[in-house]
């Protein structure tokens, strides 16, 4: 039986959609702490529609947002290499890219807190051989 784990911590929920207003979704990402939600919230803000519209991203003005967003939280200390990862992850997992490489719109954000790990065992192989 496979068990499936739920790290404890903070759960952050990301909503997004592509740029005509459809093809909504919501990414998970568990296991945070405080100040990595933190930044993660103000990382995804900065691709908020009436900000950064996503067929028409001014290149220089991002790059200096993300850089003053980096600059704001101690999550996000290390490397140059290690945060252009952070900031690349939040966008590509969280976020997400349409077909075409543009960036979906963020659009909201929930934050649950798990205060301890949590293991659901998958049972569904009881059930496929009915």
């Amino acid at each position: 039986m496979k068990v499936n784990v739920i790290k404890a911590g903070y759960r952050i929920n990301v909503g997004s959609w592509k740029n005509d207003y459809d093809n909504y979704h919501t990414k998970t990402k568990e296991g945070c702490s405080a100040q990595e939600v933190k930044f993660i919230i103000a990382i995804c803000k900065l691709f908020n529609y009436d900000k950064f519209r996503n067929s028409d991203v001014p290149v220089r003005e991002l790059h200096d947002a993300i850089v003053n967003v980096i600059s704001e939280h101690e999550f996000a200390r290390g490397s140059i290499e290690a945060q252009v990862e952070q900031v690349s992850d939040i966008v590509y997992d969280l976020i997400g890219t349409a077909k075409d490489g543009s960036y979906r719109a963020f659009e909201r954000v929930t934050v649950d807190y798990i205060p301890e790990e949590i293991a659901i065992q998958d049972v569904t192989e009881e059930f496929e051989n009915d």
